[in-house]
């Protein structure tokens, strides 16, 4: 197709019609307004082949325009299927990005799909678009041969509910929706046309499509967060990713690839928010649009003369092509060459985004479409904005600082954040991510080393995003910076390959061989050097070794020596290390750029980068740089027979106490950046699906390898991996277990650590929080925390070939996070506040002599009500009950009998009892239900309870729990299936109280228990109808998990000699289907048992528990 056209379809929503599951947000109408303006003026778009959808604070566009689901997917398949062979279809979304419930449990091991979040979803019947939903699409629109490319400024990460700082109204917002869990019909599910390709396979880093042959540039890795960033142009707040995508699309040529795109936006971004890597996944070489467009004049023409006073007039050219106050223009006349003298010169006084105000040097007569070219930039100086409510650090910082000003902590935009956290001062960016490890101690002397360190980041941020700002010049992308890595030999490298991932970053492990290369694609020699800016904030010339730079011939690459990259700080987990070169016409000293390494003796740097070209400084210089995640490398330590305690001396100071019988091997590592180069351990092992759940990361965080912590920018997940023969494992046993001793960082919040071990087939709790013991030093900013590991399973062996009977087992460790496990105990009131989430209040005799319907909520074991709340009170205000209690209560120490007494009581104080003229129906679930029977059949509830509806009923106890077994199968359950809601509060509690066989809870759910004896033979009438909810399970059959075997290989069939369907019989999980039965062993006259296919954590939730209590209230 000689003329391919482009189809365009632009989506931002800033506002939610349920923002308490998304919440509003204020920069994605702006993203794409940027776009459409970019589209339908540089390239020339007609607007009728852009269908742009928004959803304003306003509500201003017309229904048709609104950013709903159904006008989202018209556009896919009305609008974009009109491009047709050869034609570019372009999708660019600003909005939310989340998670729902998998609709394909056997492919999506974390039981999670990712979403986008159009303007109407989380409304009745009104769901996310799926990722499957977006694959289809695409193989849609690539059948009639166009090629796609998508841009999503959004983000997916299941940890989004954990921050480091609080962040006010006015501070950056991140792109990310409270996940869905919500039952879907498949009937809501699009799918791709009959006869299309299917766009399938493994996932890219962003975790949002497949990699294929079509382009998606995202804002994010699928583990992190999407910023807004606010312009400091114009103020606008936008999406990060887009502000800068924009800023390089503004001085777009034709020729110009994603993969340089990506390079910059990623640069930019990094150098702002050090946690948001943008991922550019499919072919990096295709050229943006197609190549489409004619080339940028190298000149702004006049737009307009001020009325007022015609020494000032406005050029078509703002901060977006880099001019800023004090740039120099000379203007031309309307037609003819621009070679000789201009009509005038003038100075820029005003910019804004997309033009600015320039005043005469002198009277000159201008007419509109004179041209204004560029002979010098502005100064440009930056000063960087830094957030801190600390005295001292305001007060050190105002004596003598020229590269930054102190805002308040509540500022909505800062470039650094400087807390105070446990005594110590912290270093941030302005998201909040810990960027130095070093925390001085927050006195007046910490407060020196903190502003001198902040100076230091703000030459190294100068060096870093130093570019040439003018669109139009002559020389961008001219100049090439590549980096491979492959075999080292002495002559050289062989097999070189690219260190880009699939996401096109840069990631290497510590010590990989790499060779550099520079090339000069422009028609004249250029001068160039590269500068090498380490992660630890020191900056050096790389080369030339000698001299101030070196002369390359046009058309000419250098291939530099191999070398081998590492890590410049050892005591990071990942850090990056930056290579730029910088090529001028003339010959140009770049030493004032050179500084040391943070807080190490040197000088060098500087305040503001020095003017590099004169009169035509558009022409005269260019950068290119490659940013490099260097992972650190695997640490391999010994574990020799005949010692008990090994010091493992890694990134996460770990000592080793073992049975002194044990040997073997422990491999340390990290996650760190997706790499998988040579001697990378993650390959194989991936952190439990079920801790990337929903609401998982509220109550574990990974323990991360780094010197700063988890909170930090160099942190990574830490993998551990022990080698050893089978016997080995076997060893390690409650009687006999191995004690690791870690530190980390010292946050009250961390109430202990959980290790969960993986055998390449499952995951399994491996052990408990213990306590730490010892005299080993440890630094102020951190604190030793212990864990007792009493199994590690033993690997299935696979075909083994040789003598060397190795098996390897997986180690992940989780930080338990205390202070967010639910407070409050007895009866309140509850609501869903304006967030969505669950709100507690006292409640008093007025509120139930108000109420005519009344719906109580009672949990189960190790639980709390706050997810019934969640989902069974919308559902019952929409049944016309008016007022929601909760009960919450001890499950470890008090039993079922004695809880009941205690609801009673409470129920009764406040004026529940025989003709109280309020209806009484409970909601109850697991352990619940049976201290609601307790409460009733027990204390006399009978007199004024009307119903109750119970989940998961154990009427006549459990076999598991008899065995010692039903909460350590449970949180074995959850890691090992995403998609299955078991509460991660139960699992947080559970290892942290690590309950006994003994504790009352327990205790009770035996089906021999004094409980169960007195309440099944009970010869007492009882009328209030039970209507109880029992599954089978039949969804968890259809996941990828053996559960069977997982039950036998976790250890739970010992002591019990049968597998689990042998244990229950037909059951929920926990609860077998002949235990709901049982209410007064059967012979309950006012029972109603329904079986579903759910499980134990389904009931009031899924779609088919709640049509079952529709029609049972009715």
């Amino acid at each position: 197709m000689s003329n391919p056209s482009i189809y365009a379809l632009l989506v931002g929503v800033d506002r939610y019609d349920n923002p308490q599951q998304a919440p509003n947000l204020r920069g994605c109408v702006a993203d794409t307004q940027a776009m459409y303006n970019f589209l339908t003026t540089r390239l020339q778009v007609p607007a009728d082949r852009i269908l742009w959808l928004t959803s304003t604070m306003e509500r201003s566009e017309p229904a048709d325009r609104r950013a709903t689901r159904e006008n989202i997917l018209r556009g896919w398949q009305q609008h974009l299927t009109k491009a047709g062979e050869g034609d570019h279809v372009f999708f660019h979304y600003s909005g939310h990005g989340a998670q729902a419930k998998t609709i394909d449990p056997v492919n999506e091991p974390d039981g999670l799909d990712e979403t986008i979040v159009p303007a109407d979803s989380r409304t009745p019947g009104v769901f996310d678009i799926l990722d499957k939903e977006l694959a289809a699409l695409i193989a849609g629109v690539e059948a009639n041969g166009a090629k796609v490319t998508a841009f999503m400024d959004c983000c997916h990460s299941g940890s989004g509910t954990r921050k480091v700082i609080d962040t006010d109204e006015n501070a950056p917002r991140t792109r990310m929706a409270a996940g869905d869990d919500r039952e879907r019909p498949m009937s809501t599910v699009v799918t791709a046309p009959s006869g299309t390709r299917s766009v399938s396979g493994p996932k890219g880093p962003s975790g949002i499509l497949p990699v294929s042959e079509h382009v998606l540039l995202a804002g994010c890795r699928d583990e992190e967060l999407s910023h807004e960033y606010r312009s400091p142009e114009s103020g606008q707040w936008q999406g990060a990713t887009t502000y800068f995508l924009m800023k390089k699309l503004t001085g777009y040529q034709p020729g110009l690839t994603w993969g340089e795109v990506h390079d910059y936006v990623q640069s930019n971004v990094h150098a702002v928010y050090a946690r948001q890597s943008p991922q550019l996944e499919g072919p990096g070489e295709i050229q943006v649009f197609g190549g489409v467009g004619e080339r940028m004049a190298s000149y702004a023409k006049v737009s307009q003369i001020d009325p007022n006073d015609a020494n000032f007039v406005q050029l078509a050219a703002g901060a977006a092509v880099g001019l800023s106050k004090g740039s120099r223009v000379a203007i031309y006349g309307v037609g003819g060459d621009m070679s000789g003298s201009p009509l005038v010169r003038a100075t820029v006084d005003d910019v804004q985004v997309d033009h600015s105000w320039a005043k005469l040097d002198g009277p000159a007569t201008v007419a509109l479409g004179s041209r204004a070219v560029v002979t010098s930039l502005g100064e440009g100086s930056t000063v960087y904005k830094v957030a801190t409510d600390d005295t001292d650090v305001q007060a050190v910082a105002g004596m003598d600082s020229a590269l930054f000003v102190t805002v308040p902590a509540s500022a909505d935009t800062a470039d650094f954040r400087v807390q105070v956290i446990n005594g110590s001062y912290s270093i941030q960016d302005g998201a909040g991510t810990q960027l130095v490890h070093a925390m001085p101690p927050a006195t007046v002397e910490g407060a020196g080393v903190v502003v001198n360190n902040l100076e230091h980041l703000a030459k190294f941020s100068n060096a870093r995003t130093l570019h040439n700002p003018a669109a139009f010049s002559a020389l961008a992308g001219k100049v090439k910076l590549d980096i491979v890595t492959g075999d080292y030999t002495r002559q050289g490298l062989r097999n070189t390959r690219s260190i880009r991932n699939a996401g096109n970053e840069a990631t290497l492990m510590s010590g990989s061989p790499v060779q550099i290369s520079v090339t000069n694609n422009h028609t004249e020699t250029l001068y160039m050097a590269i500068l090498y800016l380490r992660s630890d904030f020191g900056v050096e010339i790389y080369w030339p070794s000698r001299g101030v730079n070196e002369a390359v011939p046009p058309g000419t690459t250098v291939p530099l020596a191999p070398i081998g990259l590492t890590l410049s700080d050892e005591k990071l987990a990942k850090g990056v290390e930056i290579f730029k070169v910088i090529a001028t016409k003339q010959r140009t000293e770049f030493n004032s750029l050179v500084m040391p390494a943070l807080n190490k003796p040197g000088s060098g740097g500087t305040r503001a980068i020095v003017a590099l070209g004169g009169d035509s400084a558009d022409d005269d210089w260019t950068t290119a740089q490659v940013e490099v995640t260097v992972v650190a490398a695997t640490q391999d330590i010994a574990l020799p027979e005949g010692t008990d305690e090994v010091d493992a001396g890694t990134t996460l100071d770990i000592t080793v106490k073992k049975p002194k019988g044990f040997f073997g091997k422990l491999l340390a590592g990290s996650f760190g950046g997706g790499s998988r180069a040579a001697g990378d351990i993650t390959d194989g092992a991936a952190p439990p699906p079920g801790m990337t759940g929903l609401n998982a990361d509220r109550y574990f965080v990974p323990v991360g390898m780094g010197a700063g912590g988890t909170r930090a920018a160099d942190s990574a997940p830490a993998v551990l991996k022990f080698e050893a023969e089978p016997e080995q494992f076997q060893a390690i046993t409650p009687a006999d277990p191995m004690t690791l001793q870690v530190n980390v960082e010292n946050d009250p919040n961390i109430a202990g650590l959980l290790p969960i071990a993986y055998d390449g087939e499952f995951y399994y709790i491996a052990g408990e929080p213990t306590a730490a013991t010892g005299t080993r030093s440890v630094a102020s900013d951190k604190q030793s925390m212990a864990v007792s590991i009493d199994f590690l399973p033993v690997p299935d062996a696979d075909d083994v070939e040789t003598r060397d009977l190795k098996r390897t087992v997986s180690l992940f460790l989780y930080k338990i996070m205390h202070n967010d496990l639910p407070p409050g105990m007895g009866v309140r009131k509850a609501d869903l506040d304006v967030r969505g989430q669950a709100a507690y209040a006292a409640v008093h005799p007025d509120d139930v002599r108000g109420a005519k319907r009344v719906a109580l909520m009672v949990h189960g074991f190790t639980s709390d009500t706050e997810w019934l709340v969640w989902h069974a009170w919308p559902w019952a205000k929409k049944h016309g009950y008016d007022l929601c209690l909760t009960y919450d209560y001890e499950t470890f120490n008090t039993g079922f009998k004695e809880n009941g007494r205690m609801l009673h009581e409470q129920l009764t104080a406040l004026g529940f009892g025989p003709n109280d003229g309020v209806k009484l129906d409970i909601f109850c679930h697991s352990m619940g239900t049976q201290v609601s029977r307790a409460m009733i059949e027990l204390w006399g509830g009978e007199d004024f309870v009307d119903r109750v509806f119970m989940g998961g009923a154990l009427n006549a106890g459990s076999a598991l729990a008899k065995a010692g077994k039903l909460l350590p199968w449970l949180s074995t359950v959850m890691l090992n299936g995403g998609a299955i809601a078991v509460p991660p509060v139960m699992v947080a509690a559970w290892a942290l109280k690590k309950i006994s066989d003994l504790a009352v809870g327990v205790q009770d759910m035996d089906p021999d228990s004094e409980f169960f004896q007195e309440i099944n033979g009970s010869e007492k009438t009882i009328k209030v109808p039970y209507f109880v909810q029992i599954g089978t399970n039949t969804g968890m059959a259809s996941q990828s998990v053996n559960w069977t075997r997982l039950f036998t290989k976790a250890g739970m069939s010992k002591g019990l000699d049968m597998g689990l369907d042998a244990v229950l019989g037909d059951n929920d999980i926990a609860v077998g289907v002949n235990s709901a039965k049982a209410v007064l062993s059967g012979k309950y006259p006012n029972a109603t048992v329904a079986v579903t296919s759910g499980n134990h954590f389904h009931y009031f939730v899924d779609s088919e528990s709640k049509a079952l209590l529709d029609g049972w209230v009715a």
